[in-house]
């Protein structure tokens, strides 16, 4: 990154144990990130082998319990479509998350003074994300949310193609062990993983927000200069479909083998938008604190250069002189330029990030519970009662 005092070897999402492995097995492209191909010989490895063996175990064991596979829609959200979009996502996020670390530097908002505690800062936000002993824990972590999700699953539908055939013993189908031991250990295990990231990525936020910043109380982007962080949940937007969709299929699992109702459903989709805008807009939060004292000091120090000005020009209009009556071109520049600037000031937001940043990754998570409510409510009645809330 030209002009960026940002290591190049700096990443939020490179490094650790499975990057490692994925180097190995010739996964990764050159810049050590996966690639498409990996994304989707990853999804491959999650749902195909559940496709051949629940049409093995309808072919010769229980036919509908197996052919149940094909319409379970969260399979194919979680281990075709989430799984390639959490690992494709990596490749985009890290060439964006390092050009924006490397703003706060061009931009003069992190200064020399500081230059030092912000590599620091860096330096251990990139040995978090490549921790070894993380990874070990998410991956526990993942069997065990596994376990716990089939469980459930089982109990509210027990009729399912994870569940034993007529002839075969023991409490799963040999696609239900696959799904046990490899595809949902793996897709949760992903999912922690991000999680994780974005963890780090907000302690590092709050410890940049703690350096001294030289923000501006004028910048037209009412942020200071932060402005160029708006970007940041806009590059998640697949990340969080994807998810949306897992959750959206739970949610239509529960619909049709729970009699989960519309009210059911309607609070779901509130709070999961609301945990999508946490995760994905909350770690900006951090630059409240500053951008709340930035205005403070600015409201103080331009309310008095603004009385000066003003009372100079007052002074100026009311003078006795007549000649002196008439204001010169430079202090009526100055006089409006002051002016905008607290009007600027006035106008700071205490979160660097604009609407058409925030509207797409709402949409994002809405979508896919739109389609499930469909499932109960007509899709006009659904869309009338939206746009009814919002206008």
């Amino acid at each position: 990154m030209s002009g960026s005092n940002v290591p190049n070897t700096f990443s939020l999402l490179q490094g650790g144990p499975t990057h490692r492995l994925q180097a190995r097995l010739g996964l990764q492209a050159g810049d050590g990130l996966p690639t498409v191909r990996t994304g989707l010989i990853v999804a491959a490895i999650a749902w195909g082998p559940l496709a051949v063996l629940a049409a093995f175990d309808a072919r010769n064991w229980d036919f509908q319990l197996g052919t149940s596979f094909y319409t379970d829609f969260g399979a194919y959200a979680r281990y075709l479509l989430a799984i390639f979009i959490l690992i494709v996502t990596e490749r985009v996020a890290d060439r964006r998350l390092n050009r924006l670390l490397s703003s706060f530097e061009e931009s003069g908002i992190v200064g020399l003074g500081s230059h030092k505690d912000f590599l620091a800062m860096l330096v251990i936000a990139d040995a978090r994300t490549s921790s070894g002993r993380a990874e070990l824990v998410m991956l526990l972590a993942a069997f065990g949310w596994a376990t716990a999700s089939l469980l459930h699953t089982q109990q509210i539908n027990p009729d399912i193609w994870l569940s034993a055939g007529v002839s075969v013993s023991g409490p799963l189908s040999p696609a239900g062990w696959w799904q046990l031991l490899v595809s949902m250990p793996l897709f949760h295990f992903l999912v922690l993983r991000w999680f994780w990231r974005f963890g780090v990525w907000t302690v590092l936020l709050k410890n940049i927000a703690s350096l001294p910043l030289q923000l501006v109380p004028t910048h037209p982007d009412r942020s200071g200069g932060l402005g160029f962080l708006t970007l940041f949940p806009a590059m998640f937007i697949p990340l969080a479909f994807s998810l949306s969709a897992v959750v959206a299929s739970q949610a239509l699992q529960e619909i049709l083998f729970d009699d989960a109702t519309f009210e059911v459903l309607r609070v779901s989709a509130i709070a999961w938008v609301i945990f999508v805008l946490v995760i994905f807009v909350g770690p900006l939060a951090v630059f409240s604190r500053p951008l709340i004292s930035l205005q403070e000091r600015a409201i103080l120090d331009y309310g008095e250069l603004v009385a000066r000005y003003n009372r100079d020009a007052e002074r100026q209009l009311y003078s006795e002189d007549a000649e002196s009556r008439v204001l010169d071109a430079p202090t009526i520049s100055a006089v409006a330029d002051i002016a905008a600037g607290l009007d600027t000031i006035y106008s700071i937001k205490i979160l660097p990030i604009q609407l058409w940043s925030i509207i797409p990754l709402a949409l994002s998570a809405i979508v896919p519970m739109i389609a499930v409510a469909a499932v109960q409510v007509p899709i006009q009645t659904i869309l009338s009662r939206i746009f009814g809330a919002i206008f």
